[in-house]
């Protein structure tokens, strides 16, 4: 049977602030949670997708002042307890196949301050980074504690487009970890046949998506080049 937790903490990424929204104590809320399991006999514990509010972006020239487009490859992934022990987060380890905003990621640190624990960063080869998502799933003390990523997961071994930004640490300095900021308008599968992308299945910025589509490989890649990474 599963045991279903009806609010989840909120942590707002790159400032490092949650708020804990009742019933159960915000202080190391996923411990808890396993600990009411297994004192229930429960073997898992679901929490509900959370709400996010992704900013709604119209255009592509508004996105690529938000975002840089990279295609990489998704190599594997780590589901962890958020450093305050209110949440999951993934941390997808990923190969960069083409970087047309030519940024120097291997001169960036593999971590994050303030979100997740050094061990669940490890050291990366030059030509990857990290891509973080809200959830995942992991098991604790014989519970399985799972939560449906946000924006989406990705696959492993497939290949994307992504709309990413890279995160800062306290010091103010770029990481090696990037966030998905336009929500599902942010992942585009990429087919390696054709050099073409694939719509979202679902996505909050419909136009932003359809002017994407409408562009070719070729044109996204002078438009990416042509901007300065995005890093405020």
């Amino acid at each position: 049977m599963k045991f279903l937790y009806r609010s989840l903490p909120l942590i707002v990424f790159g400032s490092a602030i949650s708020q804990a929204q009742n019933v159960i104590p915000a202080e190391r809320l996923v411990d808890r949670l396993v600990q009411q399991a297994r004192e229930s006999g429960e073997s898992s514990i679901g929490f509900p997708a959370q709400s996010r509010d992704y900013p709604i972006v119209k255009s592509l020239n508004e996105a690529l002042k938000l975002t840089v487009p990279i295609r990489l490859q998704v190599d594997r992934k780590k589901t962890s307890v958020s450093l305050d022990g209110n949440q999951l987060i993934t941390l997808y380890t990923v190969q960069t196949i083409e970087n047309t905003a030519k940024v120097a990621l291997s001169t960036l640190p593999p971590h994050l301050d303030d979100v997740l624990p050094r061990s669940a960063f490890s050291d990366l080869p030059e030509d990857r980074f990290y891509v973080l998502t809200h959830g995942g799933s992991l098991t604790i003390n014989g519970v399985l504690v799972s939560a449906p990523e946000s924006p989406s997961a990705l696959t492993i071994g497939a290949q994307y487009l992504l709309f990413v930004r890279l995160e800062h640490n306290r010091d103010n300095t770029l990481t090696r970890i990037a966030t998905l900021p336009l929500g599902d308008a942010s992942i585009y599968n990429y087919n390696t046949a054709t050099d073409s992308l694939e719509t979202p299945a679902s996505h909050e910025n419909p136009e932003l998506v359809k002017e994407v589509m409408s562009q070719t490989m070729s044109r996204l890649r002078t438009l990416s080049a042509s901007r300065p990474f995005p890093n405020k």
